[in-house]
């Protein structure tokens, strides 16, 4: 009896939650489309990130999150924020950012 209900727990929790700063580190390099064209995020730059919604169905997680970006684009002073989805996989035994998709980030 208790080895089924190790197991059981075992497999509701195959994979670590996704954290904000594993969201850091994968979104570099990634671009969504915004209005003025397409948004690359960098390393640089202030950023707020709060984790809205969480769904994890065996090798696949999606992430809603609020996202606040300060920084210079063009040399100009901006701020970019909204709500990103952000689409995971489960590879090599860890967490990759396969897409994310714009629900409402946009220029301020």
């Amino acid at each position: 009896m208790l080895f089924f209900i190790i197991l059981s727990s075992w497999t509701c929790n195959r994979h670590p939650e996704i954290t904000t700063e594993m969201i850091e580190k994968q979104i570099v390099g990634h671009s969504v489309g915004v209005e003025f064209g397409r948004w690359t995020f960098i390393a640089k730059g202030p950023q707020e990130i709060t984790i809205l919604t969480s769904r994890y169905v065996e090798d696949t997680a999606q992430l809603e999150i609020k996202m606040k970006i300060s920084g210079k684009v063009w040399s100009r002073s901006t701020e970019v924020s909204g709500r990103l989805r952000l689409h995971f996989k489960w590879i090599e035994k860890q967490w990759k950012l396969l897409y994310i998709e714009n629900l409402t980030f946009k220029r301020k």
